[in-house]
């Protein structure tokens, strides 16, 4: 989730809001295809697999919202900086980096 490397709690759960709404927007577009083509049985197989994946899906931001902000962002500020040009070395848990914004 590239919205954690922000290390900002409103960012990521503002990030988590809008992906959610989009995934049961698409589970309800998903139903009602499912209703429309209820006498296929291939286009019906297809749309649970669809549904399938939609819903791993927002279990998988539900994950992320509890591993991310159940602690007042206390886990987001552990997360590294990516790495940039201008610091090739990623600002991970123990690089010099770190260090130095530990200290100063």
């Amino acid at each position: 989730m590239a919205a954690a490397h922000s290390r900002t709690p409103d960012v990521v759960r503002r990030v988590i809001s809008t992906q959610r709404g989009f995934l049961l927007r698409e589970l309800r577009n998903l139903e009602v295809l499912r209703r429309d083509h209820d006498n296929d049985p291939v286009v019906g197989l297809l749309l649970a697999a669809a549904v399938r994946h939609v819903t791993a899906d927002l279990t998988f931001l539900d994950d992320a919202e509890q591993t991310l902000l159940s602690d007042n962002g206390e886990t987001l500020a552990r997360i590294a900086r990516p790495a940039t040009p201008e610091h090739p070395q990623a600002n991970t848990p123990g690089s010099d980096d770190q260090r130095s914004a530990a200290a100063g």
